[in-house]
């Protein structure tokens, strides 16, 4: 990645924008999902569930995303 100047912040906040993507370009953002859900993957089991408290909710979330 070149470095790149800028005289002002608007100019550098311009430059973080690609309004017009090729396919290299959705290319690298697969590889960077990609990466992501190697790195630290998320499993959550399909479906909606219900439950009959907010606590009984949140117990559910964290037996599914301990911390670590």
């Amino acid at each position: 990645m070149p470095i790149e100047k800028f005289k002002s912040f608007k100019a550098a906040r311009q430059a973080l924008w690609c309004f017009e993507p090729d396919a290299e370009y959705y290319r690298k953002i697969a590889q960077h999902f990609n990466l992501g859900q190697k790195l630290c993957p998320r499993h959550s089991p399909k479906g909606v569930f219900k439950y009959r408290s907010v606590s009984e909710a949140d117990k559910s979330w964290r037996r599914l995303h301990p911390v670590e």
